[in-house]
This record gives structure tokens, C-alpha cells and sequence, in this order.
């Protein structure tokens, strides 16, 4: 499975260069989008070095528009099957694509939530998800509506055509 990597950031100067590096070592197929949101710190300057690399795609803001317009702009650059948003603070870890994914790979799900403040080996909530954006969670309980907004402090991967541009 191939992951699109939605990284949107703003004034991340003191993270961007280690939290690239660690998206990069993740042993999955993916290319990673990056939307700076109009850095004032120098974020920008420090993202000119990566451009021009085939894994990495920087897009960059006018002007300040906030975190949800850059998650919508790059899902809608998005090519591959499944999208991941990393926040570029180092509060989420890389290491966890995989366990993100898995659930979307067994077709158990085409929307997945993980939470930074759950450790260890935990229940993931996930959900199928009709045309109509409504889906049934893992645990049998009732119809969940709305999933494609995500509780701040949790990451989200999406299977293809469900959710892209709906946040």
C-alpha cells in the first residue's frame, strides 16, 4: 500500500528538518506533501532544501489560511491510496503508519483515528464509511456520522475516495 504524507506547518523551524527525517525513515512506499501555511520563522528557508526531491512536494501558502486549508489543499494533491496527516511538532510518531494502516489493508476500514495520548497496544477506532460519509465503527455501536472530522490531538487515514477534501 502507498501513503500520501499531509504535513501541514507553520512556524516549525526548531522541528521540520528531524520530524522530515523521521517520515522519511518509514519503511512504506509514500510521498509526502508539505504545506507551509505563511512561516514567519524560517521555516520556508529551511524547506528550500528539499525541493526538488522525487519523495517530497512543498507547497507553500500566500497567505496564512490555518491548519484545516492546508490539510485540504494537500489531500487534494494527495495521489496515493491511503492519506496520513503528520503534524510536523514531533507529537506524532512515524513509527505508527503501519499500525495506522493495517486496519484499511485488511479492508476493516476506509477511515482510521489514532490518539497521541493512548500508549501501547490499544484499541483503534476506525470506521467504514458509505458514499453518504456515514459509517459503522469497529466496536458493533451505532452509526457513526461526521467521521471524517478527527478530535484535535489524533491522526487520520483515509482509504481512497473517502474523505479527501471533506475535512
Amino acid at each position: 500500500m502507498t501513503i500520501s504524507v499531509v504535513m501541514p506547518v507553520y512556524n516549525e523551524r526548531k522541528t521540520i528538518k528531524e520530524i522530515l527525517s523521521k517520515v522519511r525513515a518509514v519503511k512504506m512506499k509514500k510521498e509526502i506533501i508539505i504545506v507551509d501555511d505563511f512561516s514567519t520563522d524560517g521555516t520556508r528557508s529551511i524547506l528550500k532544501e528539499y525541493t526538488n526531491q522525487d519523495d517530497i512536494i512543498i507547497l507553500l501558502n500566500e497567505k496564512n489560511l490555518g491548519k484545516g486549508a492546508s490539510i485540504r489543499r494537500g489531500f487534494a494533491t494527495a495521489k496515493n491510496d491511503v492519506v496520513i496527516v503528520q503534524d510536523a511538532d514531533l507529537e506524532y510518531d512515524p513509527e505508527e503508519y503501519e499500525k495506522l494502516v493495517r486496519p484499511i489493508e485488511k479492508g476493516l476500514a476506509d477511515v482510521v483515528y489514532g490518539s497521541r495520548f493512548l500508549y501501547g497496544e490499544r484499541r483503534v477506532l476506525y470506521a467504514q464509511v458509505d458514499e453518504l460519509g456515514a459509517g459503522q465503527g469497529n466496536d458493533g455501536g451505532e452509526r457513526v456520522d461526521g467521521v471524517f472530522g478527527w478530535p484535535a490531538k489524533a491522526w487520520l487515514a483515509t482509504a481512497p475516495g473517502h474523505g479527501r477534501g471533506v475535512l
